[in-house]
């Protein structure tokens, strides 16, 4: 089989566009849409490996996770390592799983068109049908990334206003008993809700605003990579309302999601301040 070098580079910049955006899901992280489209882009180029000669199963190993680490560190940069060789690692197991499944159906199937060599894979295909395949696979994407995302509307609603420096905004928040973040300086409710929020809260340049050394705080909490600090800022005060109850928070501490939220809720809050 003759094997074209651009459609190579560009199925599998496809491919691993989906790839780094099924990764994203797991890791919950916020990565501007630049850095994965760079990120597929290299991943693509990475794939003219395949016309070396056939190498040791150890040794490609090798070259794919020097290929994760390098695609993990476009899409997270180099300021948290934890977060950074977590993101190497999904990317990893999630190429791994494609891969398995793609020579699965190779060994299955035989399929015309189809090139396995050095665990990368070819498509002999016509732009046409690539961009059909590459159309509905968006669409199954999306349509499971839509179903995940309505979990949140599980949880219950509360309206929450929170008062700081002469300012007040209005936020749908959820009670979740996965906020179980815990101030233990002051013993302050903690609200997480992402950075957006704190702009709107303090002002777009809130970082810059020295009136507002006074109330930062860093705020450690667990996450799947291990231990974190969440940068955060205290409030004067904030009421939250859900159907039957009405509380006032005094002092609570935001913090900041390392995320951003679904358009359908801005905060999270704990149970707890209803007890």
């Amino acid at each position: 089989m003759v094997v074209y070098a651009d459609i190579l580079i560009l199925v599998n910049t496809i491919v691993d566009y989906f790839i780094l955006r099924t990764a994203q899901h797991f890791l919950h992280y916020t990565i501007k849409v630049w850095r994965i489209i760079v990120a597929s882009l290299i991943g693509g180029i990475s794939s003219l490996y395949i016309f070396l000669p056939e190498s040791s199963v150890a040794f490609e190993l090798l070259y794919k996770s020097l290929v994760c680490c390098v695609l993990s560190v476009i899409l997270c940069g180099v300021k948290n390592l934890k977060k950074t060789l977590f993101c190497a690692t999904l990317i990893f197991i999630v190429t791994c799983g494609y891969t398995g499944v793609i020579i699965a159906l190779w060994f299955i199937f035989k399929p015309n068109g189809l090139l396995i060599n050095n665990s990368i894979v070819y498509f002999d295909i016509s732009p046409i049908i690539l961009i059909v395949f590459t159309a509905v696979f968006y669409l199954v994407f999306s349509v499971f990334n839509y179903i995940f995302k309505t979990d949140s509307k599980l949880s219950e609603r509360c309206n929450l206003k929170i008062f700081a420096m002469e300012n007040c905004v209005e936020l749908t928040a959820i009670v979740d008993s996965g906020n179980s973040i815990e101030d233990y300086l002051s013993n302050s409710e903690i609200i997480i809700t992402d950075e957006k929020q704190i702009g709107a809260v303090f002002g777009d340049n809130y970082q810059k605003n020295d009136q507002l050394k006074s109330r930062f705080r860093k705020i450690p909490c667990g996450t799947v990579t291990g231990k974190d600090l969440l940068d955060a800022y205290r409030c004067d005060y904030a009421i939250v309302q859900s159907k039957n109850k009405k509380v006032r928070l005094e002092k609570p501490i935001l913090a900041i999601s390392h995320i951003n939220f679904n358009d359908d809720y801005s905060a999270i809050v704990n149970p707890r301040i209803f007890l």
